[in-house]
């Protein structure tokens, strides 16, 4: 990756097959070059026959995040502009969501969208997408999705894992306390008690119906959920997956808890849209002979294999239920 992001974000799209193809299409024929550039379109190519062509340009902007007093991210910002012919506009919006489907999984994320009649070539419309995206100096955790659970009878996990989207947040809590033991007038020795709690707290955009029946033993009937004093929530192994700046996943694994049911926080409409997230919070225990509790598994370890972490995590080899 260089450390230019115009040129960064310009060669995403130029790698990009499915745009190509898409441009090419749009067109009518393809051209001897793929029509991709930094800051200036050639003046051969500002021609209606020639679009849908696109530029990349740097925004001046920056925002850094810091750790041992130094920037370990910085997210930086371009501006993807494109012109398509007034005449036909049936691959616009293709071209634009195209656009950033290819960027938003290298790490970019578009703000600003917005499309106008181009003041100096009246037949052409010109459409800008603002994007920003991370360069890292070190390796930090910048996306999560993936959640996945299967409930947990007599140490065993059963056979089906559940998925459930919209994962928004997620934090873990560990807790290893250290026994001191003091002799001869002071410390003698340090004994660790090993994980003594290990609590994990999720955000989602909505827990369905049927993964709180499923994950936290919430009755159903004729479609209305029935909170029971005697409620029996079930133990959980959980698995989800956090995006690092290079691309790679890390992912982490519990392996047998019980989550609380959730509450409400709800607010009435105004102008602005803010989005409710459901909030769960779940205490874990450990599982198994070998007690264990929590796995976690980097896709930059050359060793790693996600299949045999998601058999560790699941004790067994459980088909995903999409």
């Amino acid at each position: 990756m260089t450390n230019l992001p115009e040129v960064n974000v310009r060669n995403i799209l130029k790698n990009s097959k499915a745009l190509v193809s898409l441009m090419d299409n749009i067109r009518g024929q393809s051209l001897a070059i793929v029509p991709i550039y930094t800051f200036a379109i050639p003046e051969d190519y500002q021609k209606n026959e020639s679009n849908p062509v696109i530029r990349v340009t740097p925004v001046p902007k920056e925002d850094a995040h810091y750790a041992d007093n130094e920037r370990f991210l910085v997210d930086t910002f371009v501006q993807v502009d494109f012109w398509i012919n007034k005449k036909d506009t049936s691959g616009l919006a293709l071209m634009q969501d195209l656009i950033y489907q290819e960027l938003h999984k290298n790490g970019y994320e578009r703000y600003q969208p917005e499309r106008s009649i181009d003041p100096d070539y009246t037949e052409q419309i010109m459409v800008t997408g603002l994007f920003r995206g991370g360069f890292t100096m070190s390796k930090a955790k910048i996306g999560l999705s993936q959640f996945q659970y299967a409930t947990v009878e007599n140490e065993k996990t059963n056979s089906e894992i559940f998925k459930i989207p919209g994962m928004r947040s997620a934090k873990l809590d560990i807790t290893n306390e250290l026994e001191t033991i003091y002799a001869d007038d002071g410390p003698y020795l340090v004994i660790p008690a090993g994980i003594t709690e290990l609590k994990l707290e999720l955000g989602l955009v909505d827990l369905p119906t049927i993964d709180k029946q499923q994950m936290l033993g919430v009755t159903v009937e004729s479609g209305i959920e029935r909170y029971t004093k005697t409620i029996k929530v079930p133990d959980v192994a959980v698995m989800f997956r956090a995006l690092m700046d290079d691309n790679k996943y890390c992912y982490v694994g519990l392996a047998k808890g019980k989550f609380n049911l959730p509450g409400m926080d709800l607010k009435t409409k105004e102008d602005k849209i803010e989005v409710a997230e459901d909030s769960i919070t779940g205490n874990f225990v450990a599982r198994g002979e070998e007690e264990d509790m929590l796995f976690i598994g980097r896709e930059d370890n050359k060793d790693f294999k996600l299949d045999a972490f998601t058999k560790m995590v699941f004790n067994g080899e459980p088909s995903p239920k999409v």
